[in-house]
This record gives structure tokens, sequence and C-alpha cells, in this order.
């Protein structure tokens, strides 16, 4: 008999025996034992993190023992620089770790850690001249995409209006004399009787789905009111009194309607009738009657909506000039561009209401603007909505032909580039020797240890239940070079990446039942959308996109669409799910993509595209992967803006390893520093004479002290439990937790600066233009902070050769 989930650990489930042999493979040495964990933070973390690295590279030995680098978002800058010099020296035959180590210490290869200090501006390291082509890439960008949706909506107003005009052209008599002549559109009555012959009928209809002895109540209730509306039609024409009571009003076209409404409601309920004594069948019947008034309650709202918008545009053009649209309409787009630029340069956090309005605003004035353009172009005229129609509709076919189109349109390939030339090409002194840097070339064997780029998958509507995620709104996806992990249960393993290219991957044994993402990979080749470094590093660091995992609402993301600050991915990534799309999507699919992100709604796994952003919308310390795997030693370095001292980012990770493996963080309190005895069995003892170096995280152990006064440490340490750990299987880690973070020992210099920028080191993740002193600043800082845990570290993974990687 085959294996069931039961009979697999959680551990096996978060992490297949065949992910880690095919990573134990890769390193081609023993067992890993040490982790570190780059957290995001843009340029700040990627400096911070150098500095850290090049106190480790002092450390004799400790640089060659790290062999697992997870990173996010700016950490992922730092990570690339890494292993594309990792890279170099594989393919020059040199031993990768020596010649890091002198890399960082600057004992050779010096031009590679000047050319990242250059960069420290790395978007517009030439100056004015940058500035002006970012200007003119957002101004292209905003326009085109602000064009596509334009023509299409557009298309939509046109074929409402092509409709209206046919129904009063062929049913002149169905308008009434109150609607002759005046501004209102006639997909205003549209929403109300939609509602009143399907919503109200499907409502009765629930009330139905009952057992056949419960029917009376509602059948007696709906039969009587039938036979009142066929009394009230037939009495006139048997009593003139009747006839002079009920004539000139509205009851009798009202009592069609209603008893038309009510046909409808019996049709549908005999066209599902079943066994309604079966609870299965009640339950079913009434999940897909819901299904069915949700439907028919958004075809409600998009027809409000156009009446709401073509009859508000019919008033403006009666009683405005055409000079006055114009001054509308070139205010609006001077506010969308001004704010959208503003938003470059200012966080959402503690503007949400701010943004929310201003989103609403430009939203309704961009529709209405587009509503009074077509008001215009038609006036009245049936020929003018046809070929308006037609046009716009080849327009957005011929758009939806470039695939590519909707990620071309955005910032990632801009932000792509400056991350490729500042931090991949920073180990080539000569531009023209960098190679193309392909995962296959880039996770070459030989490297020395296993570097994991972070992403969040967008998903507000879950691929295994359908339902709303309203509160992550998002999935981890880690990407390496022995496969992808996505979330905790869905992996691919292969051994290289030259694999999916030509052979099916190696899916791994769970989830063996339930919902399965990589599914029909057993049988299928996988084509995904090849992806290089600089793309997955992009992307990792897509902070500003209209999905943004547990931080993304509708509101924000309408505005970062309209403004196209947007620097997310639609990724192919070959994986398909149920049937295939319909006509509808192959005729607007860059509409429809350009739609989820106005709307903030992603299907996540259960479409093809995956919208894919900054991996610290989901987890920001890049821990979740290290954990995952159960590593004894994690380290995890925290560049990201926090100056509060708030740990979010600790906070988040702690919780999301607790709810998805299981595994409870507790850091070690001041009095167990104090009394190392006391945690002898969690701590080797030659270490315990280095504690004065670490702080306590329940004291707030890195809040910044004034200068001159002691107190403040830059890390804290602590264990991983994990819970229902079998006996084979690694029951802790210890984690090391290092805080880009001010004490009383720094030099001079960092003193300084310190003093004429009081938010050091925690000035805005906006700002990621440094100069040179800011860039010096935080790199020192990482490197100062760095030398208090080196030498714990060192002592830590100084284990005899054969100790295995479950115990220290």
């Amino acid at each position: 008999m085959g294996k069931t989930e039961k009979d697999i650990s959680n551990y096996r489930i978060a992490y297949p025996e065949e992910l880690q042999q095919h990573e134990n493979n890769y390193l081609e040495e023993d067992s890993p034992v040490l982790g570190v964990g780059l957290s995001g933070g843009g340029i700040r973390s990627a400096t911070f993190c150098l500095g850290v690295f090049q106190s480790f590279a002092f450390a004799r030995g400790l640089l060659g023992r790290i062999k697992y680098i997870s990173s996010v978002s700016g950490g992922g800058y730092f990570a690339s620089f890494l292993s594309a010099a990792a890279l170099k020296f594989r393919k020059q035959g040199l031993n990768t770790t020596k010649e890091l180590g002198k890399m960082l210490r600057q004992d050779n290869h010096r031009d590679a850690v000047n050319h990242l200090r250059d960069r420290g501006n790395y978007i517009a390291p030439s100056g004015m001249s940058d500035y002006m082509k970012i200007v003119s890439v957002f101004l292209r960008n905003i326009l085109v995409i602000n064009f596509v949706m334009a023509v299409f909506c557009m298309m939509i107003f046109f074929l409402a209006e092509l409709i209206e005009l046919g129904i009063i052209a062929v049913c002149p008599e169905c308008i009434s004399n109150l609607y002759k002549g005046c501004s209102i559109s006639l997909w205003l009555f549209v929403s109300p009787a939609i509602f009143g012959l399907f919503s109200i009928p499907l409502m009765l209809v629930f009330w139905l789905i009952r057992p056949a002895k419960e029917l009376f109540s509602p059948l007696g209730c709906i039969i009587v009111f039938i036979a009142a509306v066929i009394i009230c039609r037939t009495l006139p024409m048997y009593s003139p009194e009747a006839r002079n009571m009920i004539s000139g009003t509205m009851f009798i076209p009202f009592s069609v309607y209603i008893a038309s409404g009510l046909g409808i409601c019996l049709g549908f309920y005999l066209y599902i009738s079943k066994d309604f004594s079966n609870p299965v069948n009640r339950r079913i019947t009434r999940d897909k009657l819901e299904a069915i008034q949700a439907g028919v309650l958004k075809f409600i709202i998009v027809a409000a909506m156009l009446g709401i918008l073509l009859s508000t545009a019919r008033c403006i053009i009666r009683n405005i000039s055409y000079a006055g649209l114009i001054i509308v309409g070139i205010i609006t787009i001077i506010i969308l561009i001004s704010s959208s630029a503003g938003y470059l340069l200012k966080k959402f956090k503690g503007k949400i209401k701010t943004i929310e309005l201003i989103s609403l605003v430009l939203t309704v004035s961009w529709m209405l603007i587009l509503a009074i353009s077509v008001e215009l172009i038609v006036s009245g005229s049936g020929l003018a909505a046809a070929i308006g129609f037609v046009v716009t509709l080849a327009i957005s076919i011929i758009i939806e032909s470039d695939y590519k189109f909707v990620n071309l349109c955005s910032l990632n390939f801009f932000y792509k580039s400056r991350l490729e030339e500042a931090y991949l090409g920073a180990p080539f002194p000569n531009p023209s020797e960098m190679p193309n840097t392909k995962l296959e070339e880039f996770y070459g064997e030989g490297t020395g240890f296993i570097h994991l780029y972070n992403v969040t998958l967008n998903e507000t509507i879950s691929g295994k239940t359908g339902v709303t995620n309203r509160d992550h709104n998002g999935i981890a996806l880690a990407i390496g070079p022995c496969g992808i992990s996505l979330g905790v249960k869905h992996h691919l393993s292969f051994s290289n990446w030259t694999v999916p290219k030509n052979t099916s991957p190696l899916r791994t044994v769970s989830p063996l039942t339930g919902y399965k993402v990589f599914a029909e990979l057993d049988h299928t080749d996988w084509n995904p959308e090849p992806l290089g470094a600089a793309s997955w590093a992009a992307i990792s660091g897509a902070a500003a996109s209209p999905g943004m995992g547990k931080q993304g609402n509708c509101m924000k993301s309408a505005l970062l669409t309209l403004a196209n600050v947007r620097l997310g991915y639609w990724w192919d990534s070959g994986v398909m799910h149920g049937k295939q799309e319909g006509l509808l999507h192959k005729l607007f699919g860059v509409q429809k993509k350009l739609l989820a992100e106005f709307c903030c709604n992603f299907k996540g796994t259960a479409d093809r595209f995956w919208y894919l952003s900054d991996g610290g919308h989901f987890e920001n310390l890049a821990g979740y992967e290290l954990i995952r795997r159960r590593l004894p030693l994690i380290v995890l370095i925290d560049g990201e803006q926090d100056g509060e001292y708030n740990f979010d980012g600790l906070a988040c990770l702690i919780r999301k390893a607790e709810m998805d493996f299981g595994a409870r963080i507790e850091f070690f309190t001041q009095q167990e520093l104090a009394n190392p005895v006391s945690i002898a069995a969690k701590v080797p003892g030659k270490l315990r004479k280095n504690f004065k170096k670490l702080g306590s995280l329940s004291d707030r152990f890195c809040i910044p002290q004034e200068l001159g006064k002691s107190g403040s440490k830059h890390a804290a340490m602590g264990t991983v439990h994990y819970r229902n750990s079998r006996s084979k299987e690694p029951g802790s880690s210890l984690i090391i937790y290092l805080k880009a973070s001010l004490s009383d020992d720094e030099e001079l210099d960092l003193q300084c600066y310190h003093k004429e920028h009081p938010d050091f080191p925690h000035q805005s993740t906006s700002d990621q233009f440094f100069d040179e002193n800011q860039w010096e600043s935080y790199r020192k800082l990482g490197e100062h902070a760095g030398k208090s845990i080196s030498s714990i570290i060192n002592k830590l993974v100084e284990t005899p050769k054969r100790r295995g990687r479950k115990e220290l």
C-alpha cells in the first residue's frame, strides 16, 4: 500500500527528501549547518548586509561555512552580487570561497566593492541624464497603460451606447415620456429591472430548496400572489367600476412585471428541482444558486455604474462648454501625474485614508472623462457608436496579441536593468564580460552555497478553496538551484536548472491528497517563462506594486495601476488548472490582467499567469525558508526600516513559523544571558563567555542609547523548537538575530553621521539615492555590528567534521 499524508511528518511535507537530497548534492560537501537570511529594505539593507559579510570575511573560515543564503528585496541585491562573483571565480577555475573572502576584505578584486560604492545611487548613477531618463520612462509607460485601459473602457461605453440606441429604435414605446429629451441614460433603469426580474426570483427559489413536506408555505404564498395578479388583470374586462379604479395607475404593468419574475422563479425551480430531502443536494444546489446570484449582482453593479457615468457625462455636456471639458481633463491629468510621482517619494504608512480618497477621486474622474469623450463622439448616432465600438474592439484584440505588453509597460524592466548594472555587474570590470545571468548559469555547481530568492505570489482568491484570502493575500514562493517551494506543501525539485527545459522536473511527494499546484507536471513537460537572476532579484524587490500581499487593498491597487507604479511581474508559470480560459480571456487577456491589478483581484495558482511581487509582502526577514529546512544555526540580518523598534518583521516571522511549520521561536531573556548555566543544554559551554556581546529581545536589546552611555546591543540569540518532531528529525535550532542599530562603541564618523541624520540607521526605504557618506555609514555599521556576532557564529560552527546538520 502507498503512503498516506498521515504517514509523512510535517518536516517532510514542508521539506521533502527529494529536495533535500538535491540540495546536498549541489553543495558537494558535508551536510550544511549555517544559513543566513538577508532582509528587505532596499539599498539600505543591501549595504548593511555587505558590511556584515565583510566582518564575516575577516573571521577565519566563517564565510566558507555559510551554506544557505535566503534573501528578500534589498538583501537580494547583495546576495545577487555575491552569487555573480562566485560565478566569475568558478568560471576562472579559482577557489570560490577564498576569492570571495579576498574580494570582501578588498585584498584583491577591489573594483567590485568600489563599484557598489560608486553606484550607491544605483537608480540614477549618472546624475541628471539618468533622472531625465527616469521621467521619460515613467511618462511613456503611464501614457501607454492609460491608453490601453482607456480604449478597453471606451469599448464598453460604445457598446452600452449602441445597445441603448438599439432599444430606443426598436421599442420606442418602451421609453416613457419622462425619459424622452432628458439626459438620463437608459442603463439607470436596467439595474432595478434586472433586480426585480432575476434577483428577487432567485431569492424566492432559495426559499423553495427544502424537502417536499416543507414547501406548503412558500408555494402557497407564490400561488396566492399569482392568482391576485391574474384577477387584477382580468377584472377590468368585466367590471366598469374596477376598470375606472385601476386604469391610469402603474399597478397593471407592475403586476405583469412581477408575474414575469415569478414565472422565471418557478421555471428555474423546476429546472433545478431534485430530491431536496437529501441535505447534500440542498447544500450543493444552494451553493450554485448563490454563485448565480453573485453573477447577477455583478451585472447590476456594472449596469448602475454605466448608467451613472453616462448620465453624468450627458449632463456635463449640456451644461458646460468644450473649453471647460478640456480644462477638467488637463487638471485631472496633472493631479494624476503629480500624485503618482509623489507616491514614489512617500510611504503608505499613516496615509491610508488620504490615499483611498485620492484613488477614488482619480478613478471616478478618469472614468468620467472617458464617458464624456464617448458621448461627444456618439451624439445620439447609432452609426458613430457602431464605428467606435468596432475600432476600440479591434485595438483591444490587437494589443492582446502582444502578451508581453503587460510587463513591458511596467517599471519592472527599468528596475531590473539598474540592479543588473549595479550589483550583478559589479564583479566584472568590463561590462562586456558579464555573462547572461540565466539561472542555469547563475546556479552552476561549485558556488559553495545555495542562494534562495524569496518572492510573493499574490492570491486574493484562493486557488484551493475559491474563497477570499482576507489576511495575507499572498503565498511565499522561493526559488533556488534545486527547486521551487510554494507555500508549505507544494514543491518542484530537480537536480539542476537545465532539467525543466527538456524534461519534466521531479515532483515531490507532498501533498499526496487534496489540492496540488504542480499535479499535472507528473505527465507533461514544464515550460515556464524563463527568467534570469536579475529578473528574480527585481521581482523580489518589487515593493511598489498593485499586488502587495498582506499590505494590498483595492484602493491602493487602483491608484498604483492608474499611476503605473507597477514593479510586479506577471509570470507565465506553465501550470494550468481545470478548464482552459474562455474566448473573452483569449481576446482580452492583457486587459484582464490590468483589471486584476486595478481591483486587487488575483487568482494565484488557479491562473496560469502568476502575479509576483516583493517577498517582503509575505515575510521580510528571509528566515521562512531557513526554518523550513530546520538548519541547526540560523542567522538573520535585519536591515529593514524600523525607527520605532517595533520589530514588525521579526514578529511576522515568529507568527508564520509557528502557523506553517509548528516552529516556536524563543529568545533568551536577560536573566538567562546573565546566568548561562541555565541554558547549558541549549548552547555549547565555550560560547557562554561571549554572551556579553548579546542583548535580550524581551528588553528591546537594540534601542539606541544616548551616545556615551552603555546598554544597547546589536544582536540577540534564541532557539527554534519544532513541534511533533520524530526521533531522526531536527528538534531545535539556534537563531541569532542581528539588527541595524547603534550602541555606544561606534567610531567617530558614525556618531557624527547619526548627529547630522537622527533617523540613521532607519532612514526611509523610499530613499534609494544614497550619496557616498550615507552608503559608507551603512556599510561600516554593518561591519561593526557583524563583528559582535562573528566570533560567536564561528565557535558554533567550529564543530567536529563529522557532526551532521541535526545538531551543533
